[in-house]
């Protein structure tokens, strides 16, 4: 139950700090503490850089018009790649996903994107 909570978490960071506007790299640290636990107080803390350019897009989830263009880009992959077309920027709202080991190259015209582990995505069409 905590991992979900601590992921819930960090997703709205990252939902938050997509929506500031800055073009300049961001880094996005959240301590999170448990007070649950009978042996005392833990804390875990998260770090991620955000920063989608015009022709870039890294891990997150990312808004179609603000944070990407739509076109054509490819990405290196890896054992832990995960992509999503969204209609939404939430994980109910899914219109296609995949991922591979592989290269993986793919249109990204949707709404919003999410992509995890699979290297930055950089455009070539």
């Amino acid at each position: 139950m905590r991992q979900f909570w601590v992921l819930g978490v960090l997703i709205v960071l990252v939902l938050v700090a997509a929506g500031c506007g800055s073009s300049e790299p961001e880094t996005v640290t959240e301590t999170v503490t448990n007070s649950a636990e009978s042996s005392g107080a833990t804390s875990e803390t998260a770090e991620e850089t955000t920063a989608p350019t015009s022709t870039t897009i890294p891990d997150g989830v990312w808004q179609q018009g603000r944070d990407y263009q739509p076109g054509v880009y490819r990405a290196p992959g890896g054992g832990s790649c995960y992509w999503a077309l969204l209609g939404k920027a939430n994980p109910g709202a899914i219109r296609e996903n995949g991922g591979a080991n592989s290269t993986q190259t793919l249109e990204i015209n949707s709404p919003y994107f999410e992509t995890g582990g699979c290297g930055t995505w950089e455009k070539i069409e």
